[in-house]
């Protein structure tokens, strides 16, 4: 049994000592200064030495323990001194590794633009875009540098050249999402159409649809592409707001006897064959084919004409699941107002469900569609039937009623 116990307590012994071997040696290779670090150690060692050999000389003599007591209290003084400064250090560095990115000597912080901001809230642009490109020497992919970068040449130092330039860097860096790309192109095309560049936008908006064709991304491009106007236009839109002038309205109006005629409204066919020529140079401005749609609804009361539309768009590559919801209601809406037809109304919620299942569109749908009859029967109260003929008006020709 003895034997027993004195080898547990050598095992013991042994692990401890390994244990604070292990420490003192991690503690010597992550030193900054070893050579102070050993002579730390020796000093400690000498005032621990006295401070034990004060303490087991001291016996049952008065005087021998008080002089063991102050030299106990006088090494720990002496230790203090020469640890707790360390220690401080210690534990500051590890707080401030959280910041830093760690201990580690090929550790690099995160980015950190924050000085980039004062800088340019104080006006000084070269400052801040040195700022934001150290930064990115360091983190050569970081999205948020280079879109900051962009963003100070083309908004303070006006340099949108210099902006495409950063954008054309950041898309050829594979590390970044699509979507980021696609809004990075977006916000360069912003900056040229700001500083009267259309030709310079469109091409940069047809980057979206040549990186990622047949996407929402593309179609989205596209659609803007169909609103871009020539140069001419766009400088004026750069300019500050002109003002409007008005002609000269109706003197004396509430003197006037008889109703006050209301200003003209656009001719429908012109608008339709405005809208017609618009598509047929860009088929992918769904704003314009859901007005052409509703045109056709309100204007020319053609049912069929105008569900085309509708499904043009919901029928085009990759429309958002929002959008193609809201059209499928808009058509269940003209059934009913237009055809009174309570079963296709209801064949176009049944869509929604069916494309969209377990999302609140379906949902909303659903109730739609419990409603529907009460729906039929208050549009039916205030229906207006429009009568007329269509072979004159150029927009409506080549189509059927079919949708």
């Amino acid at each position: 049994m003895h034997g027993f116990q004195l080898l547990r307590t050598l095992a013991e012994i042994a692990l401890s000592l390994a244990l604070v071997g292990w420490v003192f040696v991690r503690w010597f290779k992550n030193s900054d200064d070893r050579l102070r670090l050993v002579t730390f150690w020796a000093m400690s060692a000498v005032i621990l030495g006295v401070v034990l050999w004060t303490a087991f000389s001291a016996g049952s003599s008065a005087e021998l323990q008080i002089v063991s007591v102050l030299a106990g209290a006088m090494g720990g003084l002496l230790l203090a001194v020469i640890w707790v400064p360390r220690l401080c250090d210690w534990v500051g560095r590890k707080i401030g590794s959280l910041y830093t990115g760690g201990e580690d000597e090929n550790a690099v912080p995160p980015p950190f633009y924050s000085i980039a901001e004062a800088r340019r809230k104080k006006g000084q642009f070269e400052e801040a875009e040195a700022e934001v490109r150290g930064q990115l020497s360091l983190h050569p992919t970081d999205f948020t540098g280079w879109l900051m970068l962009a963003e100070i040449q083309a908004e303070n130092r006006h340099d949108v050249s210099g902006a495409a330039a950063s954008i054309e860097e950041l898309i050829s860096q594979e590390e970044h999402s699509s979507k980021n790309k696609t809004l990075a192109l977006h916000r360069l095309a912003d900056w040229q159409l700001k500083a009267g560049e259309p030709d310079a936008a469109r091409l940069t908006l047809q980057r979206i649809i040549d990186l990622f064709p047949e996407s929402e991304m593309s179609q989205t491009a596209a659609q803007r592409i169909g609103h871009l106007t020539g140069q001419e236009e766009m400088q004026e839109r750069a300019r500050e707001p002109r003002s409007i002038v008005l002609k000269p309205g109706m003197v004396n109006v509430g003197l006037h006897q008889g109703p006050v005629a209301a200003p003209a409204a656009m001719d429908p066919a012109v608008l339709a064959n405005e809208y017609v020529k618009h598509l047929n140079d860009h088929p992918l401005d769904a704003e314009v084919r859901q007005k052409l749609a509703l045109l056709y609804a309100d204007g020319f009361n053609r049912l069929g004409l105008a569900v085309g539309q509708l499904e043009e768009m919901i029928g085009s590559p990759h429309p958002s699941p929002k959008d193609v919801a809201r059209w499928l209601n808009l058509e269940a809406d003209l059934h009913i107002r237009l055809g009174a037809n309570l079963e296709e109304a209801r064949r176009a919620l049944e869509r929604i469900r069916e494309r969209f299942p377990h999302s609140a569109w379906a949902e909303q749908a659903g109730n739609r569609i419990a409603l529907l009859g009460k729906e039929m029967r208050q549009k039916e109260k205030g229906r207006v039937l429009k009568l007329g003929t269509y072979d004159r008006y150029p927009g409506l020709s080549g189509f059927t009623d079919k949708p």
